[in-house]
């Protein structure tokens, strides 16, 4: 993220075989003269963190933060479960962390505001206060269920943020769940501080969905709340999940009328690649459960997505192909404002 002072940040530093990638990235702002204010990392999943630490040898930022949810309680799950290896859930990351200089260390904790973030208003709105309590509570209760308090646990201390420029709101998500999104709001319906201004129009112009675009993670809630009209799924295509799945783009396309821009594809977007007949937009609403026999508007997918909000409030986007085509995948590559 560059940020109008000309500082910049990043937030999460992907699997360790991209962090090369990230650090020139970081390389490049660097050689510029500006200044790496602000970085952290959004959930404790691989995906997320593994680059983390190459990342920080090379370049510590001024402030760090990380889910205000204490690892050492994910690392007790792993350590109690068979076949959960708790060094390869966090531990190079640990370290990394608790090499850098204490005072640059914080939290991502709701509904707080990040202060001095670069010119930008920077609102978490998760994890939420309560997360912590929910997993010593799951932990205490049984060890029958530490498979569901893991998979749960990760997804519920994922940081959400939501960002406000020159008249501009980007929300990202994390992987944060349904019930998370009805917390979120109670922020804007009885708001403090900062947010008190965003009381009656907490609306977003950009949201990235939540966990690259599953569905569980995308129900009806984050477009009722957030109510934006443009949309990122950020995926791997070689995962081996439905990410993004076809029916949170679904959600996004039709019942939103949202111009949707992916990176890359999911299994479930590859049934619709892979199959016979025209998708119609006027299709019944379960289409997406028929995905066997559907193909995709032949748009295309992105390997980078770059959204850019200028003082007077216009925006850009700028894309680059990675694939010939992909279910809702936007405007051709290249620059494209409003």
């Amino acid at each position: 993220m560059d940020f109008p002072d000309g500082s910049f940040g990043l937030l999460d530093g992907g699997p360790k075989s991209d962090a090369s990638g990230v650090i020139e990235h970081i390389r490049d702002r660097v050689a510029q003269g500006r200044t790496f204010r602000l970085a952290g990392i959004s959930q404790w999943d691989a995906d997320h963190i593994r680059g983390i630490p190459e990342i920080l040898k090379h370049f510590p930022p001024q402030e760090f933060r990380y889910p205000g949810v204490d690892l050492q309680l994910l690392e007790e799950i792993a350590r109690r479960l068979e076949g959960e290896d708790a060094a390869t859930l966090s531990s190079r990351v640990r370290a990394a962390i608790e090499s850098l200089p204490p005072e640059s260390l914080a939290h991502f904790t709701a509904p707080d505001p990040i202060p001095d973030a670069g010119g930008i208003e920077v609102h978490v709105l998760s994890p939420m206060p309560s997360a912590a309590g929910e997993i010593r509570e799951a932990l205490a209760r049984s060890a029958r269920s530490l498979n569901s308090v893991l998979k749960r646990s990760r997804n519920r201390t994922s940081v959400a943020l939501w960002i406000r420029t020159f008249g501009r709101t980007l929300f990202l998500s994390g992987e944060v769940e349904e019930a998370q999104y009805r917390d979120m709001e109670s922020y804007f319906l009885r708001p403090r501080g900062a947010l008190v201004p965003y009381m009656r129009d907490h609306s977003a112009d950009w949201i990235k969905l939540s966990h690259h675009g599953a569905d569980l993670n995308n129900p009806r809630e984050i477009f009722k709340l957030f109510g934006a009209r443009d949309f990122m799924a950020s995926a791997s295509a070689g995962g081996g999940y439905d990410h993004p799945h076809p029916s949170a783009l679904k959600r996004a396309h039709f019942d939103h009328r949202g111009r949707v821009l992916c990176t890359n594809l999911g299994k479930g977007c590859h049934r619709l690649l892979t199959s016979k007949r025209k998708l119609d937009p006027m299709s019944p609403e379960t289409w997406a459960g028929d995905l066997s026999r559907r193909d995709n508007p032949n748009q295309p997918c992105y390997r980078t997505i770059t959204v850019t909000v200028t003082e007077d409030g216009r925006c850009s986007i700028s894309t680059q192909h990675v694939q010939p085509r992909c279910p809702y995948g936007g405007p051709p590559t290249g620059t494209w404002a409003w």
